[in-house]
C-alpha cells in the first residue's frame, strides 16, 4: 500500500547576500520512516527513495511539488540505492538478506542476487554500479565482521575485493567512472576514506586518509579533481588526499552546471566558487523545517534548485524563475 505523504509548499523571500537574489520555493514530501540516502534521475526528473519498513522503494516526480507517482517492490528491507550510469537500472541494497536487487526501469523486471558469501555478513548496506555492468556492495553488520563484494550480475558471481580489509561502519560509495576510481567511506569516528582501483578486478585500495570526524555522504567534483565530506572535513584533492579548502561545516554538494558548491548547514546553503571556496551567496532552505543535518544534498539542473534528505523530510528548493521553465 502507498504511504501516506504530506506535501508542504512556502514561498522563501529573496536572498540579500547576491545582487541577482531571486524568490525560491520549497515542496516537502515527509515520509513515515527515515530513509537512508536516494538516487536522483535529473533527466527523466524521478528520484527513488528507499522504505526500508515498507518493503519497497518510492518513485517521487520532480516537476512542481514533490510527489510519490509509484512504488516498487524490489525486496525486504531496502537500505541504500543507487542508478546505473545511464539511468535504465535502479540497484536497492536489500538489508537482513545478503542479497541486492536490480529493476530494469522499462518494463520492470526485478532480479536479486545473493552476495552474502563474499560479505561475509546478511546485512547488506550499500550498492553502486560500475564502471562496465559490475556492481559493488557493503554491508553493515554491528558487532561482526564485514568486507566489500564485486558482483558481475552476468554470471551472478560476488567476489571479496578492497584487499579483504573489514569495513562494516556502514559503508558508502561515490564514484568516478570516467577516471576509474571507487571511493569508499563510513559512519563512525574517525572516518576514514579509502580510494580504489575500479579498472582492476581485484579493486585494491591505492590511498585512504582518516578524518577526525564521521560522515554519513561524499560529494565528487565534476572533474574528479576533489571531493567533499560530509560534516565537518576540508574539501581533498582525490590525488593525494591533500586539502583544497579550509574546513567545511555542513553537507557538501557539487554542481554539475556550474563551479559552484553548495553547503547546507542550519537551515541555509552556502553556495561558494570552487577555486578558494569563498560563499557568493546564500540560499534560504528554512522552509524545508529540518531538525538535523541532511543525509544527502543533490544539485538540480538549471536554476537553484537543490534537493535534500534530512530525517524523514525529502525537500526541493529551487528559485521561483525555472518552477515552470526547466519542471523542476
Amino acid at each position: 500500500m502507498r504511504s501516506v505523504t504530506l506535501v508542504l509548499s512556502a514561498l522563501i523571500g529573496t536572498i540579500a547576500m547576491d545582487a541577482h537574489a531571486q524568490a525560491h520555493r520549497v515542496s516537502l514530501l515527509v515520509f513515515p520512516e527515515v530513509p537512508q540516502n536516494f538516487a536522483v534521475d535529473t533527466v527523466a526528473q524521478r528520484v527513488f527513495v528507499p522504505i526500508r519498513g515498507g518493503h519497497r522503494v518510492a518513485e517521487i516526480a520532480l516537476p512542481g511539488e514533490l510527489q510519490e507517482v509509484a512504488s516498487h517492490a524490489l525486496g525486504n528491507e531496502p537500505n541504500r540505492v543507487n542508478l546505473s550510469a545511464d539511468g535504465s537500472r535502479l540497484w536497492a541494497a536489500l538489508g537482513g538478506s545478503g542479497r541486492v536487487a536490480r529493476m530494469n526501469r522499462v518494463g520492470g523486471a526485478v532480479q536479486d542476487f545473493d552476495v552474502s558469501v563474499a560479505l561475509g555478513s546478511l546485512e547488506t548496506w550499500d550498492v553502486m554500479p560500475g564502471l562496465a555492468g559490475e556492481v559493488y556492495v557493503s554491508a553493515s553488520p554491528g558487532a561482526s565482521q564485514a568486507f566489500i563484494a564485486r558482483l558481475d550480475p552476468a554470471t551472478g558471481q560476488a567476489t571479496r575485493v578492497a584487499d579483504g580489509q573489514v569495513i562494516n561502519r556502514m559503508p558508502f560509495f561515490e564514484i568516478d567512472r570516467r577516471a576509474g576510481w571507487l571511493y569508499l567511506g563510513e559512519v563512525g569516528s574517525p572516518f576514514v576514506l579509502r580510494k580504489l582501483d575500479a579498472t582492476q578486478s581485484v579493486v585494491p585500495i591505492v590511498l585512504s586518509t582518516t578524518v577526525q570526524f564521521g560522515s554519513i555522504g561524499l560529494a565528487l567534483r565534476p572533474d574528479g579533481s576533489q571531493i567533499a565530506i560530509n560534516g565537518s572535513a576540508p574539501v581533498l584533492w582525490t590525488s593525494d588526499f591533500g586539502s583544497a579548502s579550509a574546513t567545511l561545516f555542513g553537507t557538501p554538494i557539487f554542481r554539475a552546471d556550474a563551479a559552484e558548491l553548495g553547503v547546507f548547514s542550519t537551515g541555509t546553503i552556502a553556495v561558494r566558487e570552487t577555486t578558494n571556496y569563498t560563499v557568493t551567496r546564500s540560499v534560504d532552505a528554512f522552509g524545508c523545517g529540518f531538525s538535523q543535518s541532511p543525509q544527502q544534498v543533490s544539485a538540480l539542473p538549471r536554476g537553484d534548485g537543490w534537493l535534500m534528505l534530512s530525517g524523514n523530510r525529502l525537500c526541493k528548493v529551487e528559485s521561483s524563475d525555472y518552477l515552470h521553465a526547466s519542471g523542476f
